[in-house]
């Protein structure tokens, strides 16, 4: 018979740089009128709560963010973030 191919989770970088990606982070932006889910202000990115379905992503997976709340989001964490305007990752070192 025929084998069920296993789905496997692409490499986060290599991810967040694809076309496929680009179609979702669109999508999911223009359901959330590209507004800030935590603050209302102009979101600028899409921000993952978890990276369990990466290269599959559910809705509830998602956010729309702006750049502040989605350092705020990554505090402590140790993921860069990537940063659709520069297409750059961003560092999550603060100077102050």
């Amino acid at each position: 018979g025929r084998e069920k191919r296993q789905f496997r989770r692409p490499d986060y970088h290599d991810y967040i740089k694809s076309a496929e990606w680009k179609a979702r982070r669109d999508r999911y932006m223009e359901k959330r009128k590209f507004k800030c889910e935590v603050c209302r202000k102009a979101a600028t990115q899409v921000h993952h709560k978890s990276y369990e379905n990466l290269g599959r992503e559910k809705d509830s997976d998602l956010q729309a963010l702006c750049s502040g709340c989605h350092m705020n989001a990554h505090e402590g964490q140790k993921k860069p973030i990537y940063d659709p305007m520069t297409k750059e990752f961003m560092s999550l070192v603060r100077s102050f």
